[in-house]
């Protein structure tokens, strides 16, 4: 009963560790402490400083981003919804990367309820390589040169089948505009490159209830296999797919 009560414990003290930080175009890296009442001012400061299971809160405004930010495992992101992240340097390759080094690392987190602006030399919004269990949802993507949300399960450039697949992964309720693009090859057939949504690696994979309407890009809506990846068991549905333009029409005939 004692070491019953003592297990009991532990637990409630590891779940009780679990925070919410918060982070305002207000705060304050230098002075906050990432509380509602004295915020943080940057997301990457408030990465830092997160442990697994943590949540960091961003409240409405904008905020200018100029450097990639890597987010751990067990970390969540998720916005007031009116929350506007905008890549301001082309140093950029993606404003969160997600990066295991093990494939089918158990990522548990999410990115929700954000608003993200790329440029023409940003390539991603959200870049994820080798994690599972990790969900994109109800966020907004405009403007990403090469894709707005990339999943690969493997570890090896999506150019080989993983040894561990990448599981439980889920993309839903995203509104993406004119991401990806596309080029003319030896003059008579036009190429996508990048788009809406792309993912390989992966079994058991959900994407669904997603705007996707590429615009000005011409790039893919909702691409799989992509650099001769691999995908098993995925259900993609009630997608809403527009202006995909003249490359991806002419790569489906």
């Amino acid at each position: 009963m004692k070491r019953l009560l003592t297990i009991l414990l532990l637990a409630v003290s590891i779940v009780s560790r679990a925070t919410v930080w918060h982070v305002a175009t207000t705060g304050n890296d230098g002075t906050g402490d990432g509380t509602v009442g004295t915020p943080w001012l940057t997301i990457a400061y408030a990465i830092s400083q997160s442990s697994s299971g943590d949540s960091i809160y961003v409240t409405a405004g904008t905020y200018n981003v100029t450097a990639q930010m890597s987010v751990p495992v067990e970390i969540s992101i998720y916005g007031a919804g009116a929350t506007s992240i905008i890549a301001s340097s082309s140093a950029i390759q993606a404003i969160f990367l997600l990066e295991s080094a093990t494939e089918g690392t158990d990522g548990s987190q999410s990115i929700s309820h954000l608003r993200m602006t790329g440029g023409d030399e940003v390539d991603y919004g959200i870049y994820v390589i080798a994690r599972s269990n990790v969900l994109i949802h109800d966020c907004e993507f405009d403007g990403f040169e090469s894709t707005a949300i990339q999943n690969r399960g493997g570890t090896s450039g999506g150019t080989g089948r993983p040894v561990t697949w990448a599981t439980g992964n889920k993309i839903y309720n995203n509104t993406i505009t004119d991401c990806g693009y596309d080029v003319l090859d030896g003059g008579t057939l036009w190429l996508a490159y990048g788009g809406g949504i792309q993912i390989t690696g992966q079994t058991e994979c959900e994407v669904y209830s997603n705007d996707i309407s590429n615009g000005e890009g011409y790039g893919w809506g909702i691409r799989c296999l992509n650099d001769s990846g691999f995908i098993k068991g995925t259900k993609i549905y009630d997608n809403d797919i527009s202006e995909i333009g003249r490359a991806s029409c002419r790569e489906r005939v």
